[in-house]
């Protein structure tokens, strides 16, 4: 875990954009960047099974807005005094197709059926 996982936990439950800083893989710090905290805990394309902290990155290409970071890749963040709607982020990244039952969803050129749209807490936080 990160130094500040409570002040993570704690944005994203408060629903606060925060800016962040991230370590390259050169060994040096990359430029700000402006995120959403979304979740913490294992998951994506990664089957690893180590927990990750989970952010919208407003600055990143369409489609790719989801970054899933291990704490050794933060180098640190901070709070900032503006709120986020978890539906901005849920309508940029699904276009949803309706079809009679169950809802379509592509997401980065990919489909993926929706039986229902139910958002679940996991690892005791609000997930978006």
């Amino acid at each position: 875990m990160i130094h500040k996982h409570t002040q993570f936990i704690e944005a994203i439950n408060a629903r606060t954009k925060i800016r962040m800083r991230l370590r390259c893989e050169a060994g040096g710090i990359a430029p700000h960047r402006l995120c959403a905290p979304m979740d913490y805990g294992p998951g994506g394309e990664a089957q690893d099974w180590l927990h990750r902290y989970w952010v919208w990155d407003y600055g990143s290409a369409p489609g790719n807005h989801t970054l899933g970071l291990l704490p050794q890749q933060i180098a640190d963040f901070q709070i900032l005094n503006e709120v986020f709607d978890p539906a901005d982020l849920w309508r940029e990244a699904f276009a949803l197709v309706q079809s009679p039952g169950i809802g379509i969803a592509r997401l980065n050129g990919g489909e993926m059926a929706l039986p229902q749209f139910t958002i679940k807490p996991s690892h005791g936080v609000n997930t978006l």
